[in-house]
């Protein structure tokens, strides 16, 4: 009796433990594995008081209404394309097992109150470059990991040819400086 209660104990504590290093390594396999893209990014906030030190962005995948006659919070795709200046955008969007046949690249995210989400808007940076940050700097883009289910890890953002934490400590050293 002893003996199973001692396996039960280091059953409860081993458990979670392998889940959480089995979430962490596929996150970090997402992270790294899948096409790596760059995506234009606009400014958005939905008013979070507990905002914390992040940029909260949406993508800018084009002119194709992804949401167009989509259920609020449903799951979608879209499928993207080439672009200017080395980005991609959206072509068209709908049902994910559809584009998986249909399309080389391709993003799952969903529609929310007609704006397409997923989940990977938000960039968190050191406190110190809170005053430089507080809004999304113009002609930012994010380079994200695109697996092969449609699964997107945002990598990091840019701001023209430099990566967004460059450009702050840039902004905070030389604050009237014009790009």
């Amino acid at each position: 009796m002893l003996n199973n209660r001692s396996a039960l104990r280091v059953f409860a504590v081993a458990f979670p433990l392998v889940m959480i290093l089995g979430w962490a390594i596929s996150v970090q396999l997402t992270h790294d594995g899948g096409t790596t893209v760059r995506l234009k990014i606009v400014g958005y906030d939905p008013v979070d008081l507990l905002s914390g030190h992040y940029l909260r962005f949406r993508y800018d995948l084009g002119k194709a209404d992804l949401c167009e006659g989509v259920p609020n919070k449903m799951a979608t795709c879209a499928c993207l394309v080439p672009a200017d200046q080395g980005t991609m955008e959206a072509e068209y969007g709908g049902d994910c097992q559809t584009l998986q046949k249909s399309c080389q690249t391709f993003i799952k995210g969903s529609c929310q109150y007609s704006t397409f989400l997923t989940s990977s808007e938000r960039f968190y940076f050191p406190e110190e470059y809170t005053s430089v940050l507080a809004v999304v700097p113009p002609e930012s883009q994010a380079e994200v990991a695109i697996a092969k289910d449609g699964g997107l890890s945002l990598k990091s953002i840019y701001v023209k040819d430099l990566d967004i934490l460059s450009y702050a400590k840039d902004r905070i050293r030389f604050p009237n400086k014009r790009d």
